[in-house]
């Protein structure tokens, strides 16, 4: 009996990695594992497609959705439950680094009135929330699993182009990185001193990427980690009814924070007040971060290739444009939208 049940969870383990791959190769919707589709009494779940207009919505479109529940994946993995909840306004927000975190933290926090919501929206309040923001985590888990089922619930994500995120994140954390005391980064993740880990170059930095990919999870910084592990975007992908695409084009950026702000006022109390809402600041800032100067040397045609091989699993699932890898200057080029 003991082997016969040692098999047949053998055989569920293979079963699910083929319905994973399946699903990969025929759209968005990620099947079940064979539990029970939804509790007694109750339909399968189902998303309606957003009919949003905005045109960087990667879901904006009507997509195949799943019509099955992955419950012992859900009791399993804790990833998924990372996202903001916002019950006043029944919104569920997927943060993903190094799309424009901070800025959507902040209208959150408008948003929910915390006081001095345009502070620093990355530190932690006494109850220990990010930026005074509740996460699906802080609820029991069969109520964090029902809003995920309730297509009444916002769903919403930023996602952006692998190369240009890596990029950022290498911009921002290594060649720009300003605090000796950061340990995280520096002697735990990269095993450097602050000395040799700030002149770390670009290509270095991409091996030691990889090396976190492929040998170790714990490598595999949140900044740069692919973005179908983030809030378990992979499985759960098929519930949110918006993924918003952060395109390398920065003029586009103003037009991402209408379409960011729009989709929350369509569900929202006050969605007269949640449309005036403004950043204290114009688009422009968000277009001219620091971490997007064109003078940092990075990519050439090799590492190109090299990253997007690495990122592959991201351009499958969100549907990215592909980047195209040159031998010469730029090395990398996007099609436009």
């Amino acid at each position: 009996m003991k082997a016969a049940s040692i098999l047949a969870t053998l055989a569920g383990a293979a079963f699910g990695a083929w319905c994973v791959w399946k699903a990969s190769m025929t759209g968005w919707a990620v099947p079940g594992s064979g539990t029970p589709t939804a509790p007694a009494g109750q339909h399968p779940p189902r998303v309606e497609p957003s009919g949003n207009t905005c045109r960087l919505d990667l879901k904006g479109s009507p997509v195949q959705q799943t019509q099955g529940f992955d419950y012992w994946y859900a009791n399993q993995s804790d990833a998924w439950l990372s996202p903001f909840v916002i019950p006043s306004h029944r919104l569920v927000f997927c943060y993903v680094p190094k799309c424009g975190t901070s800025r959507w933290q902040t209208f959150l926090r408008w948003l929910v009135g915390v006081q001095d919501w345009a502070s620093n929206p990355h530190n932690r309040d006494a109850n220990g929330y990010i930026g005074g923001l509740m996460q699906l985590k802080h609820l029991p888990r069969a109520e964090a699993i029902q809003i995920m089922l309730d297509p009444s619930w916002t769903k919403m994500a930023v996602v952006r182009d692998p190369l240009d995120r890596l990029r950022s994140a290498y911009l921002d954390k290594i060649a720009g990185g300003n605090d000796p005391n950061n340990t995280h980064l520096t002697k735990d993740l990269f095993g450097l001193p602050y000395e040799a880990f700030n002149a770390t170059n670009f290509p270095d930095f991409v091996t030691r990427v990889e090396f976190g990919m492929h040998h170790a999870l714990e490598h595999e910084n949140p900044h740069w980690q692919r973005q179908s592990r983030t809030c378990d975007l992979g499985k759960f992908l098929p519930f949110y009814q918006h993924v918003f695409f952060m395109a390398p084009d920065k003029s586009m950026r103003a037009e991402l924070s209408d379409c960011f702000i729009d989709a929350v006022a369509k569900t929202a109390p006050n969605p007269s007040a949640v449309r005036n809402f403004s950043f204290g600041e114009s688009a422009k800032a968000l277009a001219e971060h620091r971490t997007d100067a064109k003078d940092h040397a990075t990519y050439d045609e090799q590492l190109c290739q090299k990253a997007r091989q690495l990122y592959a699993e991201d351009y499958e699932l969100f549907r990215f444009p592909q980047p195209t890898c040159l031998r010469d200057a730029p090395h990398v080029t996007w099609p436009a939208l």
